[in-house]
């Protein structure tokens, strides 16, 4: 580690002990010759990640763009390896929420609109470049608020389309798209755009993705405030499936600078809607009844099957059967894909063979972003409950407690 107050390579003075992150430690240094400031990053070089740390730099040094701090020079020294480069007088993001709870729309709005520029830039690259770890302690904020992106350590270069996601390195839970978690999926632009979402989605609601519960819900939610445009921007980021998310940042921005007009056919919408009462419900609701005997009989017996399916596959599991019953709790959701239970036998199914790891992501892929109101499901959160236990975390454990035991009524 580098000393305060000592000279680095003959000519950077150390102004700081440093500031830890994932991927090293970051120390503010000032040139003894100008008095220039510059950041000065460390890096321990590992068999693991001594790619990605070249990769790191060679990205650094090929960025002209005023949102990313340009690279001055690159020392090795032993087992570490310095970056100095361009320092941003400003404060990360992160520390900005923590201290203000939630940021006000207009604010949000403004940053998003860089963010989503900077990433068609980087996106447009001749070699596009997948930031892939989108978060507020990676954006800086500086003295004229505006936005700053740092630590370049999991971005990719790509060559082609083919080269998407082909290299997987370590994520950000909470952050990290869906298709960051699956081997067979390759992540893309697309994977930013679902990051930047819930970035976005945390700075309006204060709601932190890494702590429970896992799940976003449509911010209008947890404030009315929030106009129904910016709802429906980051509810498209945060699909589940990239095809249904924004094809491109480009596609993002331009939706973000028209927000207005989104704004104002969405609540247009939203009247129409709530003008829809009296004689036109009672219309509606004849059609519906008589619906729903048409299609009583056929739909009895999908959910009969569903519920005998379901059976099978909890005697295959307690004889040990996973393969099997993996197999029939798919076939169960593929016939009932709207219905919870199927999808809460599978965590149980992780449980028996205490693949955590792989349970907690198919939570939070597969059930949270399918069922936002599943934390009124009482099986839901005693599963929780149970998780956290055998994974032996009491305090996380309490909180699904309290909220079953709210929801009994036993508080």
């Amino acid at each position: 580690m580098l000393e305060l107050g000592s000279i680095f390579a003959d000519r950077y003075r150390i102004l700081d002990n440093g500031k830890k992150g994932g991927m090293g430690c970051v120390y503010l240094s000032e040139d003894i010759t100008d008095k220039k400031q510059y950041a000065v990053k460390e890096q321990k070089v590992t068999q693991v990640n001594r790619d990605l740390i070249r990769s790191e730099i060679s990205i650094q040094r090929k960025l002209d763009h005023p949102a990313f701090p340009k690279v001055e020079s690159v020392q090795e020294d032993g087992e570490y390896i310095y970056i100095i480069m361009e320092y941003i007088d400003g404060r990360p993001l992160n520390e900005i929420l923590k201290e203000q709870g939630r940021i006000a729309e207009e604010r949000v709005l403004k940053w998003a609109i860089q963010i989503s520029d900077i990433l068609r830039y980087l996106h447009g690259l001749a070699r596009p470049v997948v930031y892939r770890d989108m978060k507020p302690s990676n954006i800086m904020i500086d003295a004229n608020d505006d936005v700053h992106l740092i630590d370049f350590g999991i971005a990719q270069e790509y060559e082609n389309e083919e080269e998407w996601g082909s290299k997987k390195v370590a994520l950000t839970r909470g952050y990290a798209a869906p298709e960051q978690y699956d081997i067979r999926y390759r992540s893309d632009v697309r994977t930013d755009i679902y990051a930047l979402g819930v970035t976005l989605h945390y700075l309006l609601t204060g709601k932190n993705p890494t702590q429970p519960p896992y799940h976003f819900v449509k911010v209008r939610k947890i404030d009315k405030k929030i106009s129904y445009g910016m709802e429906a921007i980051i509810f498209r980021c945060l699909q589940l499936d990239p095809d249904d998310r924004y094809h491109t940042a480009g596609e993002l921005y331009e939706e973000l600078l028209h927000i207005d007009g989104l704004e104002r056919k969405l609540v247009l919408r939203h009247r129409k809607v709530s003008l829809l009462s009296g004689t036109g419900l009672i219309i509606i609701a004849i059609g519906l009844l008589i619906l729903s005997v048409m299609v009583f009989r056929s739909r009895n017996d999908s959910v009969v099957s569903y519920y005998i399916l379901l059976d099978k596959a909890r005697t295959q599991m307690e004889q040990g059967q996973y393969a099997q019953a993996d197999a029939t709790l798919l076939e169960a959701i593929e016939k009932e894909p709207e219905a919870e239970d199927a999808y809460l036998a599978m965590v149980e199914w992780y449980m028996r063979q205490e693949a955590y790891e792989e349970c907690f992501d198919y939570i939070g892929t597969q059930i949270l972003t399918r069922f936002p109101d599943i934390y009124g499901n009482a099986d839901f959160l005693q599963l929780m409950w149970r998780l956290y236990m055998e994974q032996g975390k009491p305090e996380e454990a309490s909180y699904y407690l309290e909220e079953l035991n709210q929801l009994r009524g036993l508080q």
